[in-house]
């Protein structure tokens, strides 16, 4: 879900601001694309990975 906080802020569920995210994307993508394809390799994924919110 998510929701539209003070300040106009669109948060997730895990609080991460939006725009946060979408700007932080450039600088992280390599780093979420090595830990996405070392899961799916390893066929490992964390147990917060499983948990649906």
């Amino acid at each position: 879900d998510l929701t539209l906080e003070d300040g106009g802020l669109l948060k997730g569920s895990d609080g991460i601001p939006f725009q946060f995210i979408k700007d932080a994307l450039p600088m992280t993508a390599s780093y979420i694309r090595t830990i996405m394809n070392t899961s799916i390799v390893t066929k490992k994924f964390p147990d917060s990975w499983k948990i649906s919110h």
